[in-house]
């Protein structure tokens, strides 16, 4: 059933829950990001980011500690929560600027999504529109995995891409109707 409307002043690019599900985090063309609380159904803070090129996507770590969003030109901003909270503190009005702590410039095009490990130790991000187009970033050094994906890897035009619960495993979903299955043999549990 229809429960409410949380309206932006913009086109609305994506959304992400919050693991906890009282919050809703929304981005959109405007550079801003909106949270809302879902329990008063109201926009509890929205900041801008000035670094940002027309957003794409966004992903919320499980733990909270971090947040990750994609644009149009090909670069992930990855930004500690703490910087929002200390921007809401900071800040005598409802709008206010964040920084991220790392952008990330290895694919260029498109950013389609990112995913965000259940540790929140690793960040994969992808663009469709070219082959082999996925990165794996270290967190928190914000550092990206030189040795993986490699020149043999043959990924395709990545879709989508997902971890395990226990992050044993990560799937890559590809243009030619593959879910490519990966072991990450660092964690034990699957």
């Amino acid at each position: 059933q229809f429960i409410h409307t949380l309206p932006m002043n913009g086109v609305v690019r994506d959304i992400s829950f919050t693991a906890d599900g009282n919050y809703l985090w929304s981005t959109g063309l405007d550079n801003e990001v909106y949270q809302w609380d879902l329990r008063q159904n109201r926009c509890l803070s929205r900041w801008h980011d000035s670094t940002a090129f027309r957003p794409t996507c966004l992903g919320l770590s499980q733990d909270g500690s971090y947040y990750a969003s994609g644009d149009n030109s090909g670069v992930v901003n990855i930004y500690d929560t703490n910087s929002v909270i200390a921007g809401q503190a900071a800040s005598d009005s409802s709008m206010f600027n964040v920084k991220p702590f790392k952008s990330v410039n290895n694919l260029t095009t498109s950013i389609r999504g990112v995913k965000f490990n259940h540790s929140s130790e690793i960040l994969g991000i992808f663009s469709r529109h070219k082959a082999d187009q996925l990165k794996l970033v270290h967190l928190p050094t914000g550092s990206v995995f030189a040795n993986w994906p490699s020149m043999s890897s043959h990924l395709g035009n990545v879709q989508c891409i997902d971890f395990s619960p226990q992050s044993g495993f990560m799937a890559v979903g590809n243009d030619s109707g593959k879910a490519l299955l990966y072991r990450l043999p660092h964690y034990q549990g699957y």
